[in-house]
């Protein structure tokens, strides 16, 4: 069992290195430029120069306190701990429980108050901004989504999600409003565009991550990608259904290149706008679908 999660976690962190890369690309491509071309061929190598840079890149912590470095490692850990709730396929998982749906929510929670904690630790006027952001934000974005695990567990009588795999009750094509809800509010969850209102580089700089270097922030940098990994393949394994390991790849591939698609194209939307449409929206409608289920 270690072994297997020292495999899942490597190949996640290797994943999400280069999953930078393919998303520069991709966003250079819409936006016509090349993206990184100069080191190795279409730029492959471009993911380890920029670890190596990480790595040997002094930290700057004099601005904030090291109790930070609790909080980024509670990010990483929780992160990683999301993946090992997720089946990559009918065969390979490595926590089978029969609340693995609900864990996976507690562990996004977790993210959410490592990354407030980040911020305010920074003891910059950005990040303490940023935290207080994300927690007007997570407040809004976590009752749809509790919602929605209720919906799933109500429908197919269980949250372990190898039983809601096996339901076939539960898939875009019968249920399409909610995966559109469930997708809207992984992009809230994960701060992607046009949700991104933590790290708003035109208004916080870097948001709850200003004035983190060096290690510190590879280590935040992965994570944010490794949690997009843990979203789309969220979504592929509720909405779309696993069979081989190599369709599910494909399918996770597909909602990732469609929310960097979403991040190249739209503008960031304002944060009362984002909450007005949890509460005034989304939320009707699932209280609604789940009133019908009752």
């Amino acid at each position: 069992m270690f072994v297997d999660y020292i495999i899942l976690f490597s190949v996640l962190l290797v994943s999400a290195m280069y999953l930078s890369l393919f998303e520069r690309k991709i966003i250079g491509r819409i936006q016509l430029r090349y993206g990184p071309s100069y080191n190795g061929v279409f730029g492959v190598l471009q993911p380890i120069a920029d670890t190596l840079k990480l790595l040997f890149k002094r930290d700057a912590l004099k601005n904030h306190s090291y109790c930070a470095i609790f909080a980024i490692c509670l990010l990483v850990c929780s992160t990683l701990m999301i993946s090992s709730f997720i089946p990559f396929s009918k065969d390979y998982f490595l926590i089978n429980d029969k609340f693995s749906l609900i864990y996976i929510v507690v562990f996004f929670i977790i993210n959410s108050i490592a990354e407030i904690t980040i911020g305010i630790l920074s003891k910059s006027k950005f990040g303490v901004i940023s935290g207080i952001r994300i927690y007007l934000q997570k407040l809004s974005y976590y009752i749809p989504l509790m919602l929605i695990v209720l919906i799933i567990g109500k429908t197919c009588n269980s949250f372990n999600i190898i039983d809601i795999i096996n339901d076939h009750t539960i898939s875009i094509i019968y249920l399409p409003h909610i995966f559109t809800i469930f997708l809207l509010l992984m992009l809230m969850i994960t701060n992607h565009v046009p949700f991104d209102f933590s790290e708003a580089e035109s208004e916080l700089v870097a948001g709850n991550y200003t004035e983190y270097g060096g290690i510190l922030f590879g280590l935040i940098y992965l994570s944010e990608y490794v949690n997009l990994i843990n979203a789309s393949s969220l979504i592929v394994t509720i909405f779309f259904g696993i069979s081989s390991l190599f369709y599910t790849i494909l399918k996770i591939m597909l909602i990732i290149t469609t929310i960097i698609i979403i991040r190249a194209i739209l503008p960031r939307y304002k944060q009362k706008d984002a909450i007005i449409i949890c509460w005034k929206v989304i939320v009707p409608i699932l209280l609604a679908h789940y009133m019908i289920l009752c």
